[in-house]
Order: structure tokens, then C-alpha cells, then sequence
């Protein structure tokens, strides 16, 4: 597992956190977050983000990465998870 934290203000933006993230690891991840039910939420939208931000409230928001990688020969997938928290500065 690779655990990053990147502290952020706290009105950063959906846009910004997937720029910042490529940056980090060159490539796309797809975003996602565990609500109160225990449920992994993808984060596809700037709605979405704004859930993830209000079920964290104004401090850590604890997000899983996930590259995916498909086989064109045996269209199997393949992922790297990582988590990342950001805080509020």
C-alpha cells in the first residue's frame, strides 16, 4: 500500500485534486471514499465530491486511488489501490 497525505484547503476543488493526484503519479485513478454505511463511493462528479467533503466535514477526507489496467489478451483487470488524506490548512 502506498499512504500519501497532501494537505489542501478546505475549499479545493474536484478538478484540483484529480490534477494533483496525476501529478503524483502520473497516470489517471479513479477516486473513491467509504461512507458512514461502510460503502465505497466513486467520486465521478463535482456532486459527488461535495458528498465526500461533507461526510468528512472540515478535516481529513481519507480517499482510495485505483489504477486500472486491462489485458487486451485475457480482458482481465488489474488494480494498484493507495490512499490518500487530505487535510484541511
Amino acid at each position: 500500500d502506498d499512504i500519501r497525505r497532501i494537505s489542501a484547503r478546505p475549499d479545493i476543488t474536484l478538478h484540483d485534486v484529480k490534477k494533483r493526484i496525476r501529478r503524483l503519479y502520473k497516470h489517471k485513478m479513479t477516486l473513491r471514499y467509504r461512507d458512514a454505511d461502510g460503502d465505497m463511493i466513486n467520486i465521478r462528479k463535482d456532486e459527488d465530491w461535495t458528498a465526500c467533503l461533507q461526510r468528512f466535514g472540515n478535516g481529513e477526507v481519507k480517499l482510495e486511488l485505483k489504477q486500472y489496467e486491462k489485458s487486451l489478451l485475457h480482458r482481465n483487470e488489474a488494480h494498484v489501490s493507495s490512499a490518500h488524506h487530505f487535510q484541511s490548512s
